[in-house]
């Protein structure tokens, strides 16, 4: 039960890394933001 907990505890510390910045890693820095709301009325609404 001890090294389950432990095992967790390091899983839990290294989600960002494996669902952050692996995921966005070597991204390009220009082009669209897929996550932006660009019209402004939807913008206003969400």
């Amino acid at each position: 039960m001890k090294h389950h907990i432990q095992a967790m505890l390091t899983a839990q510390c290294l989600t960002s890394f494996f669902a952050v910045w692996t995921v966005h890693h070597h991204c390009e820095e220009q082009g669209l933001v897929a996550r932006t709301i660009r019209n402004q009325v939807n913008a206003i609404l969400t």
